[in-house]
């Protein structure tokens, strides 16, 4: 008498929701191109609260967050700059 197991179907990496997996230059190649973005982003954000801040307390302290802020727009720009040229 066969057992249950023999007619059991085998399951495909599809059924199982197993992701195939993606070659080193697919995976880091999207991620490198929008990085200069993140830096471009935060500094800009960092502006803004801190311009925000500045004018809600009616202090000069609070801007001395913009010399961040610049130094990582420009490291965004910087890099952005080195992707295009390789």
């Amino acid at each position: 008498m066969p057992t249950v197991a023999a007619f059991a179907p085998v399951a495909t990496p599809a059924q199982t929701g197993a992701l195939r997996p993606m070659a080193a230059a697919e995976s880091s190649a999207d991620h490198d191109t929008w990085k200069w973005w993140y830096y471009v982003l935060a500094g800009v954000c960092i502006a803004g609260y801190s311009i925000w801040q500045a004018y809600n307390t009616q202090r000069l302290k609070p801007l001395g967050e913009l010399f961040l802020a610049v130094i990582l727009v420009a490291i965004g720009f910087w890099q952005k700059g080195k992707k295009t040229k390789s």
